[in-house]
């Protein structure tokens, strides 16, 4: 019965430890992001904007588009980083790849696919 309960347990801490990871907030979201590559994904058109993310680890964010800033909370839930500008709906973009120093997400903007690859800043 011991052999079974330490199974048991681990198989419960595994299972815990796979849905923390993307429910919440990802340790890796955490710290200031930039533009590096931003295009449409249909033509790989680039798009001449650049923008600067913040995540922090309590759940809020702010992006800087040099003109104007957008401020508010978010999460992650799978493949999906949500976001809430204060007093705005929620809306989400689809993660693509979120690694220590590399995100690339892909976001519908005016019903137009977009890629953004961003980068850790140091």
């Amino acid at each position: 019965m011991r052999y079974f309960d330490k199974i048991l347990a681990w198989a419960l801490t595994l299972g815990m430890l796979a849905c923390a990871q993307f429910q919440g907030i990802d340790p890796r979201i955490v710290g200031s992001w930039q533009t590096v590559e931003w295009k449409i994904e249909k033509t790989n058109e680039l798009i001449p904007l650049k923008m600067e993310f913040h995540f922090d680890s309590s759940g809020y964010y702010k992006v800087d588009y040099g003109n104007s800033v957008e401020e508010g909370t978010y999460y992650i839930q799978g493949e999906r980083l949500y976001t809430t500008e204060k007093g705005q709906a929620q809306k989400y973009v689809q993660i693509v790849q979120l690694s220590e120093d590399t995100m690339r997400l892909r976001m519908n903007r005016a019903g137009r696919l977009e890629l953004l690859t961003l980068v850790k800043k140091r």
